[in-house]
């Protein structure tokens, strides 16, 4: 493709439309020193150093009494997305002697495949089929289990959560 080049009238017409925006100068809210911005950005501090020390576009920032207080507040119950306490309990029963043996169980009668798209082998993991929060009596009942492959596992957790994503960690049926 041939292209001719631009005359000067036409890159005088291009240098004229590049918009030059003004630089002003503002003072630091920390350190009181001036800087220069462009005006529309609401920058408030001269860098990042001022904007860490006063607390980032919040203002001021907090004391280290207040800090432990909001700590002390959101832990346990008192932060909005506790539920009940289970997820560590959790976590620790499932690097459990029972649920290893439980997992290898549901492996063995399976027979190593997938109970959904048939295939043998490969990156496989035993399934509650009733949610581990929901059925706590079933959380080492071979009949309760079954092997998918990793994909299948993950679009029917997908469709679970869907509906039900609230209640994953929370057990009705809790001793």
């Amino acid at each position: 493709m041939n292209r001719k080049p631009h005359t000067e009238e036409t890159k005088q017409k291009i240098s004229c439309t590049k918009t030059i925006h003004a630089v002003i100068r503002r003072k630091c809210v920390n350190c009181g020193e001036t800087y220069e911005t462009k005006p529309y950005l609401r920058k408030k501090f001269c860098g990042k150093g001022c904007k860490n020390i006063m607390g980032g576009r919040k203002g001021s920032p907090l004391s280290i009494a207040m800090r432990r207080d909001l700590s002390k507040r959101y832990k346990g119950k008192g932060n909005p997305i506790w539920r009940g306490g289970l997820s560590k309990f959790r976590g620790e029963e499932k690097h459990s002697w029972r649920y290893r043996e439980w997992r290898k169980s549901v492996y063995i009668r399976d027979n190593y495949t997938c109970q959904v798209c048939e295939i043998r082998g490969g990156a496989i993991e035993a399934d509650h089929i009733r949610p581990w929060a929901e059925y706590r009596e079933g959380w080492y009942d071979i009949n309760n289990g079954r092997t998918l492959c990793k994909p299948c596992h993950k679009d029917i957790t997908i469709k679970y959560l869907k509906f039900n994503w609230k209640n994953q960690y929370v057990s009705s049926t809790r001793k």
